[in-house]
């Protein structure tokens, strides 16, 4: 997880999922989990959810090397390291939840409807706006840019046989902010940062239909056409 964050610049989460000491009252930050209270109040969870299945009395054992032992105590790898299996569906539909919550705060490029304005015979001025309507910026974090993983949005106009005047027919605009770098300092909470505004002069026949494509390795592909008329 630290490679991925400090070398590639993506966030990652371990979760845990599952708490028995919680589940079972105690708080997560509260009295120490080794105390006496704590104990009993796991023991008593024990009874009462999974009827003593959790904990085995102990009981003496002849151990062939150390002779008359004690064995018993928690089952330990099925309830507190892990979730008795009655309680494994809910744990992991909440984790399911936490990173569909988390995959929808991932940057989105959207390529909004693109205007055409003839201005000659066969030539045509193209517009259109870039985008991200999603809640994090295009590179993620700045991580992504400090170590160079992060690849900026780059936006193409295609069409048969465009001929261009002004205007590439690829280029990088750079990156675009998200909705997480709104500030009051900006109008209805809204960043200058997460649209860009391209403009191009064509030459093409009339019928054509251009299309205009955007795409970011970490914030996804979004394209428009519009008919030159």
């Amino acid at each position: 997880m630290d490679w991925l964050y400090e070398h590639m610049g993506i966030i990652t989460f371990s979760t845990e999922l599952w708490d028995a000491s919680v589940r079972a009252g105690n708080e997560l930050f509260g009295v120490s989990r080794a105390s006496e209270e704590a104990q009993l109040n796991l023991l008593k969870w024990n009874d009462r959810e999974l009827s003593g299945r959790g904990f085995i009395p102990w009981y003496e054992f002849n151990h062939p090397q150390l002779g008359l032992v004690e064995i018993g105590g928690w089952n330990s790898k099925f309830t507190l390291a892990n979730p008795p299996p009655q309680y494994l569906e809910g744990e992991c539909h909440k984790n399911c939840l936490f990173t569909l919550y988390h995959a929808a705060c991932l940057p989105e490029l959207e390529v909004e409807p693109p205007l055409a304005k003839k201005i000659a015979p066969d030539i045509y001025k193209v517009a259109v706006s870039i985008k991200n309507k999603g809640y994090k910026p295009t590179h993620i974090c700045a991580q992504a840019l400090e170590v160079g993983r992060a690849r900026p949005v780059n936006v193409e106009l295609l069409g048969l046989g465009v001929e261009f005047i002004t205007g590439k027919q690829s280029q990088d605009i750079g990156h675009l902010d998200g909705l997480a770098s709104t500030g009051t300092s900006h109008a209805f909470g809204d960043s200058l940062n997460r649209k860009k505004h391209l403009e191009w002069v064509i030459r093409a026949q009339e019928g054509t239909t251009v299309s205009i494509l955007a795409k970011c390795e970490r914030a996804g592909t979004s394209i428009s056409q519009v008919i030159l008329k």
